[in-house]
């Protein structure tokens, strides 16, 4: 008589991203990808908000996930912090524009 391997029924049933908490490190870390996936955004935004200083990363690609959560959360509510790069960024598009403009 031989044994037929079936697929748990556990396996079958569970959501599309059981398997991603399963990666996560005991640590709590996680990957760049798996942030960016956790917070619905691209991993490119990832990296801005890592530029703005509104995420800190463990690593070159590692973040705490609980960490970066309540960071980009609180990020989100500070209209302040939030337009202070904006505001930057508008400035030296206009200088920049004033240096290229003939006279």
């Amino acid at each position: 008589m031989s044994s037929i391997s079936l697929t748990p029924l556990h396996r079958l049933l569970a959501p599309p991203g059981a398997r991603s908490k399963q990666r996560q490190a005991a640590d709590g870390s996680v990957l760049a990808a798996q942030l960016a996936k956790h917070l619905e955004l691209s991993r490119r935004r990832i990296r801005q908000l890592v530029d703005e200083n509104a995420i800190a990363p463990l690593s070159y690609v590692r973040f705490d996930q609980h960490d970066s959560r309540v960071r980009y959360a609180r990020w989100l509510r500070n209209p302040e912090q939030r337009s202070g790069r904006t505001q930057a960024d508008a400035e030296a598009r206009r200088q920049s524009l004033q240096v290229t403009q003939p006279s």
